[in-house]
């Protein structure tokens, strides 16, 4: 990589640190977003210069929220990571696996939760608690409706870009 190459992962890497990453996950995300093709475990530490170790643990985290995927190539040991470059498809998939992770756990878990607490709740704290819990889930219900509308506006925009030959 030449130095405006890097210049540019750097900003990238400032990006995802305003997002709450770490140093490592931050240039493994700069890099993959900025890399037209795919990257290696290696060549992932190479730029880095963190360990193969590091490296592993943390594509695994990446790949779960992150929409950086993996793959082998046939008759290869080596794994190839790529992340889309797209950022609102980006910005998309991240939203997507959060909130579905999120909801799923709160769907499945709180209702039982909060009918079992309704009947132990009695002081005022347990009774406030209560309702954060409520309001938490009806907070995630809102919360994938206000979703549906971004997603939905993200198809304009693309549509847009491509009637305007950005693709």
């Amino acid at each position: 990589m030449n130095d405006t190459e890097m210049e540019i992962i750097k900003v990238g890497v400032e990006v995802y640190k305003g997002y709450g990453m770490d140093d490592l996950s931050a240039n493994i995300l700069s890099l993959l977003y900025f890399e037209p093709g795919e990257l290696t475990m290696e060549e992932l530490a190479e730029f880095t210069g963190y360990s193969l170790a590091s490296i592993s643990l943390k594509m695994k985290w990446l790949e779960s929220f992150w929409g950086v995927h993996r793959r082998k190539k046939a008759g290869s040991r080596k794994i190839y990571f790529r992340m889309g470059n797209d950022y609102l498809d980006c910005l998309e998939e991240t939203m997507r696996r959060a909130y579905e992770m999120e909801s799923h756990l709160i769907k499945s878990l709180m209702p039982e939760l909060i009918r079992k607490y309704r009947g132990q709740a009695t002081s005022e704290s347990q009774l406030e608690r209560l309702r954060i819990a409520e309001k938490y889930c009806q907070q995630i219900d809102d919360a994938g409706r206000v979703l549906e509308l971004f997603y939905e506006k993200i198809d304009e925009i693309r549509s847009e870009q491509k009637d305007n030959g950005i693709d």
